[in-house]
């Protein structure tokens, strides 16, 4: 009887010892599987995105237009191929940076970076024309908006005569600084007189 008893004892621990061995396994088994599914989903997005990049090089070198590139061409707006395409179990889109952040209509394709005027190298002239043309400003006092830009970026000593210099911030209800070193985010555009 003894025996039988002892027998019952060690077929128990053993069972105990085999639960306790199979939780430890499905742990590091789910842990490898849910691994293994990140992975995959990981290799699927760059494909995806991958493919995105691939069709946007597509479209441009179908462009049949040679002589100027203009947002209307096909690269630069076209739902069918850049919105939602479908490719095996997933789907990639296409849209300029300048969408991405929470806007309300959002155009699918490219845009054209090299036609961007770079605000810290643009010469006075361009600054002044975008002032006159696009905001339909007078020629003065486009000009001066145009030098005072310059001035921000430039240091005092090279500042121009007809935009606001360092001492007319100084000057104003709420004095600040000139920042004199190049514009890092548009914002500040908004500090310029």
């Amino acid at each position: 009887m003894k025996r039988k008893g002892s027998i019952l004892i060690i077929v128990l621990w053993a069972l105990f010892i085999l639960g306790a061995l199979a939780v430890a396994m499905s742990g590091y088994v789910s842990a490898q599987i849910n691994l293994s599914k990140k992975l995959s989903e990981r290799a699927r997005d760059y494909y995806l995105a991958k493919a995105g990049v691939e069709r946007a090089i597509l479209e441009v070198k179908n462009d049949i237009t040679d002589e100027y590139d203009a947002l209307t061409d096909s690269w630069g707006a076209n739902d069918a191929a850049f919105k939602d395409a479908k490719l095996g179990d997933g789907s990639y889109s296409v849209f300029p940076a300048s969408y991405a952040a929470g806007a309300k209509v959002v155009r699918y394709g490219l845009s054209d970076e090299e036609s961007k005027i770079n605000v810290n190298k643009a010469p006075k002239d361009v600054l002044k024309n975008i002032f006159q043309i696009q905001a339909g400003l007078a020629e003065d006092e486009a000009r001066e908006i145009a030098a005072s830009i310059i001035n921000w970026r430039l240091p005092e000593d090279q500042a121009d005569k007809e935009g606001a210099n360092a001492f007319h911030y100084q000057t104003l209800d709420r004095p600040y600084e000139a920042k004199n070193e190049p514009i890092e985010v548009l914002e500040e555009l908004l500090l310029i007189k």
